[in-house]
C-alpha cells in the first residue's frame, strides 16, 4: 500500500498543500487554492489536456498497470466483497424476489 492510500483526508490535504508550496511557493499556492475554491472547475477540459493524443487503450493500459503495480487489484476485490457483504447484512433471511433464471442473458 502506498503512503497516499494510508493517509486520511486531512493528511492528504496537508500533503497536497505542502507539495504545492514546495513547487509553487507560498503566494502562488494561496492563489491556486483561492482559484480552486472560487471558480467552477471544468473537469472535461482538464481531462482533454491530460489525455491529449492518447488512445482509450493507452489510458486504460496505464491505469491497469498502476493498479497492478500498487497492488490495488486485490485490494479492490476485497473492498468490493466487503461492500456487497455490508449492503446485504440483515437481508440473508429475506425472500428473494428473483431467481437465477430471471438473470439469464437474452
Amino acid at each position: 500500500m502506498t503512503q497516499a492510500q494510508m493517509m486520511n483526508d486531512t493528511e492528504l490535504r496537508i500533503s497536497g498543500i505542502e507539495a504545492l508550496y514546495k513547487t509553487l511557493g507560498a503566494t502562488a499556492t494561496l492563489r491556486f487554492l483561492t482559484l480552486f475554491q472560487r471558480e467552477p472547475t471544468d473537469y472535461v477540459e482538464i481531462s482533454r489536456r491530460i489525455y491529449k493524443g492518447q488512445t482509450i487503450d493507452e489510458i486504460f493500459e496505464r491505469a491497469k498497470q498502476h493498479w497492478e503495480d500498487e497492488g490495488l487489484v486485490e485490494e479492490n476485490r476485497e473492498w468490493s466483497a466487503f461492500s456487497v457483504a455490508s449492503a446485504m447484512r440483515g437481508l440473508e433471511d429475506e425472500e428473494m424476489p428473483y431467481t437465477h433464471t430471471d438473470l439469464k442473458d437474452e
